[in-house]
């Protein structure tokens, strides 16, 4: 059975000191037929999920403009924290190949945006 994941990141409209919750929910393929909480990550002005495979290995990059983003690893049964990127700005993570190498952009618009490889 395949697993369909849905990630939403839920920006606040209030202050910065409003903590949102933001939930990954994962589909079940079984007899249920919603979306249950897979992960959850707690943050006050999510941006993006990006979800990509390089190599058979599947990363989750989550972008927050005030807490942090962060990219996450897939451990076989939960995404696992992986790496740190920026403190503060995050906005968005895109991935891509070219030329048989795999990148991840990640924008960021207090500080220096980045091209991972």
């Amino acid at each position: 059975m395949t697993a369909i994941f849905l990630a939403l990141a839920l920006a606040s409209s209030g202050t910065m000191s409003m903590r949102t919750t933001l939930d990954a929910r994962a589909f079940s393929n079984g007899t249920d037929p919603g979306f249950s909480r897979f992960r959850s990550s707690t943050g006050r002005w999510g941006y993006d999920w990006e979800y990509f495979e390089v190599e058979g290995n599947r990363f989750l990059a989550y972008a927050d403009h005030h807490d942090g983003s962060f990219i996450y690893r897939w451990n076989g049964e939960k995404f696992e924290y992986l790496q740190f990127l920026a403190q503060r700005g995050g906005r968005t993570f895109k991935f891509f190949e070219a030329d048989g190498n795999a990148y991840l952009a990640f924008a960021n618009i207090l500080s220096d945006s980045a091209l991972c490889r």
